[in-house]
C-alpha cells in the first residue's frame, strides 16, 4: 500500500457490515434529465399557436408550387414533393411564408439566368481536366442519353433555405438541404441556384415586410381551404362510386341464370 494511504475501514467487521448492506447503483432510481426538460419546456413554449393550425401543409405546398416561374422548366413543380420538403423540415409558417416572397419576387429574367446556372453547374468543377467540357443543350452522358434540367422544385427548395438561413441565428449548410431532398439536388445545384434567386432579387431580403409575411400567410390558408376543398369533393366521388359498385354487385349476386341471361329474382308474394 503506498505510504499516506488511509484505510477506508478501521477493522474487517467494519467492511463486512458495508458489504452486508451495499446495494449497487445501477438498482437505484435515476433522477430525469434536467437539461432535456428543459428543452422541451422551452420547444413547447416557443411552439407558434398559428403554427400549430397548420399542421397540413397541403395548402403552402401547393402555394409554393404555384409561385415558381412558368418558364423555370417545362414540367412544373409537385406540390407533393415540396410537401415532404415542409413535414421533413419542420419550418415554421413564417419562414414558408418568407420563402414565398423570394418566388414571387423573381423577375422574368429569372428562368434564363437559372438554366445558364445549372449548365455553369453541370461543368466539371476546376481540375478535372480529363473530363470534357459538357452544355445542357448537348449534354450526353455515357449512354447517349441527354441529361434534363434539375426539377422545378429546386427552386422552392432554394427558396426555403434563403429564407431559413435569414431568419434563423445559425444558418443549415447545403449537405442538410441536399438530406432533405434526399439527394436529388447536388451542392453544387443548390448553392447555384441560391446565388441566382439572391442576384435576381439584388439581395433585398430586408424589403420584405412584416406586412407583406401575414399577407403570404393569408394567401396559404386560403390554398390550404382550397385543396381541403378538392379533397372532399374526391372523397365524396370516391365513396359514391364505391356505393355505386357495392350496389351493383349486390344486385348481380340476387340474380338467377335463365337461358344464359342474367335475370332478377321473383318479387316474394305480398
Amino acid at each position: 500500500m503506498a505510504p499516506g494511504r488511509k484505510l477506508s475501514f478501521e477493522s474487517i467487521g467494519e467492511e463486512e457490515d458495508y458489504m452486508a448492506t451495499f446495494v449497487p447503483l445501477s438498482s437505484l432510481p435515476t433522477p430525469p434529465s434536467a437539461s432535456k426538460q428543459t428543452r422541451e419546456e422551452k420547444m413547447s413554449e416557443d411552439i407558434d399557436m398559428e403554427d400549430v393550425s397548420m399542421i397540413d401543409l397541403a395548402g403552402p405546398a401547393t402555394h409554393l408550387a404555384n409561385l415558381v416561374p412558368s418558364g423555370v422548366c417545362p414540367s412544373g413543380p409537385s406540390p407533393t414533393v415540396i410537401y415532404t420538403y415542409l413535414t421533413r423540415s419542420e419550418l415554421p409558417l413564417q419562414t414558408i411564408a418568407l420563402a414565398s416572397c423570394v418566388l414571387d419576387s423573381l423577375s422574368r429574367r429569372f428562368p434564363r439566368n437559372w438554366r445558364e446556372a445549372m449548365t455553369e453547374a453541370s461543368q466539371p468543377p476546376p481540375g478535372a481536366q480529363d473530363i470534357p467540357s459538357l452544355s445542357i443543350a448537348s449534354l450526353k452522358d455515357l449512354s447517349g442519353l441527354t441529361v434534363p434540367l434539375p426539377k422545378a422544385q429546386l427552386v422552392v427548395l432554394a427558396a426555403l433555405s434563403i429564407a431559413s438561413s435569414y431568419l434563423d441565428d445559425v444558418s443549415s449548410p447545403t449537405d442538410y438541404w441536399c438530406w432533405l431532398a434526399r439527394d436529388k439536388f447536388s451542392a453544387r445545384q443548390i448553392n447555384s441556384t441560391i446565388r441566382c434567386m439572391l442576384i435576381d432579387i439584388d439581395y433585398c431580403l430586408h424589403t420584405f415586410t412584416p406586412d407583406m409575411i401575414e399577407e403570404y400567410k393569408a394567401d396559404m390558408r386560403r390554398a390550404g381551404g382550397y385543396v381541403s376543398e378538392s379533397l372532399a369533393s374526391v372523397s365524396s366521388a370516391v365513396a359514391a362510386a364505391t356505393e355505386k359498385s357495392q350496389k351493383s354487385n349486390l344486385s348481380l349476386s340476387k340474380s338467377v341464370e335463365v337461358n344464359g341471361l342474367l335475370t332478377p329474382l321473383p318479387s316474394p308474394p305480398c
